[in-house]
């Protein structure tokens, strides 16, 4: 079968993690596959989020930037038809964006099945973006129409699945596929060796508790740091607070580093390329996800999971679909530096646990969370949809 693979990102960072991840998966499972990405694209995991859509996306108005959305779907169908011509297609898979309707048009237009991934909806409460009240009813519009065409709906986590459920979508058209990670790539001792990652320190910490992702406020790492200076002061030994990312509010943390208890250290690695990133986390000894939302799969979670890192994350929706509260890590009430603390003490105490829990993340990521068993599962779904070509 031949799959045209569209989005409409920036191709940087997570998103083309993702996008190459069910690229590779659909490969994995005997198919082949091209990607199709907006006008002067390149899919990188290793560069950082810049150029024209990114200048263009922080420099006008949001009525602007959707109109821009809107009339790129032009462009996109276009490109989809030249894919399609020299390359075939049987099955469209796409990344679902606000006022995206190319793949749907194509779809109806050539009588293929369109399987849609759904990372957030019109009602999801987007703490990245802003969205004008100007367009919304367009947006709402062009959002079930869109739904509405696809074969498959392919929501990352329970929460949307249900919100789908909730809207008329039938339960045989929506099927769960939260992230995954590419276990050849994140495996335990690979990367960057535990004693070169801890060259970052001052001193050689007893614990290293790690975050990688950016700091925008919405991740809290403001409330990580909180939770590690209470856990810091309950305790002897020397812990690591290692924060791999930028952006956002970072020089609000980095001045508060110079704040924290004697046996705490803080270091900040900066833009780490995704071919280190296993490395720093194998420096880690325990791993968190501060904060996230009810709707989203962090695909940082499943990457510190394949590393065999125990994982503390907050009790929401597409957390508990990633990880057993107990068995691969620790869940907390949203927003609680307690609780975070608290769950972060019973780790640094005991290695034992933190081994264990490592163990049975690994297991479970190679398990459930891996693209080639993320792409069958898909692939199946398809099989039993109603079709709406």
């Amino acid at each position: 079968m031949k799959i045209l693979i569209h989005h409409r990102t920036q191709g940087k960072g997570v998103e083309a993690v993702h996008v190459q991840g069910i690229a590779r998966g659909m490969e994995a499972c005997g198919h082949e596959v091209r990607i199709v990405s907006p006008p002067g694209v390149r899919l990188s995991v290793h560069e950082r989020k810049n150029g024209v859509v990114r200048s263009i996306a922080g420099n006008v108005s949001q009525p602007v930037f959707e109109c821009l959305e809107l009339a790129h779907n032009l462009a996109a169908f276009f490109m989809l038809a030249k894919a399609g011509r020299e390359f075939g297609c049987d099955l469209i898979y796409e990344r679902y964006a606000f006022l995206g309707l190319a793949s749907a048009l194509a779809s109806r237009a050539w009588k293929v099945p369109l399987a849609l991934e759904v990372n957030y909806t019109e009602a999801s409460d987007l703490g990245v973006r802003t969205r004008s009240k100007l367009l919304q009813p367009l947006t709402a519009y062009c959002e079930n129409f869109v739904f509405g065409r696809a074969s498959l709906l392919v929501p990352v986590s329970t929460a949307l699945a249900c919100e789908l459920e909730a809207q008329g979508y039938a339960k045989n058209t929506i099927h769960v596929s939260p992230n995954a990670v590419d276990l050849s790539y994140f495996r335990p001792g690979g990367g960057v060796g535990r004693e070169q990652g801890r060259e970052l320190f001052r001193r050689p910490p007893d614990v290293v508790i790690g975050f990688v992702g950016s700091f925008a406020p919405w991740h809290r790492v403001d409330l990580l740091m909180d939770a590690c200076c209470a856990a810091a002061e309950s305790v002897r030994v020397n812990l690591g607070l290692m924060l791999v990312g930028e952006g956002g509010n970072r020089r609000d943390i980095e001045a508060r580093a110079g704040r924290v208890p004697g046996n705490l250290e803080v270091v900040f690695p900066g833009f780490v390329p995704h071919s280190r990133l296993p490395g720093y986390i194998t420096s880690m000894d325990i791993a968190v996800m501060p904060h996230s939302n009810d709707y989203g799969s962090p695909m940082k979670v499943f990457e510190y999971m394949a590393m065999e890192r125990p994982v503390i994350a907050p009790d929401l929706g597409p957390l508990r679909d990633a990880v057993d509260h107990g068995r691969e890590g620790f869940l907390f009430t949203p927003g609680s530096r307690e609780e975070l603390a608290s769950m972060l003490l019973r780790l640094i105490e005991d290695p034992l646990a933190r081994r264990e829990m490592g163990r049975r993340a690994r297991l479970r990521v190679e398990r459930d969370h891996n693209w080639k068993n993320r792409c069958e599962r898909i692939l199946g779904a398809m099989d039993g949809a109603l079709p709406r070509v």
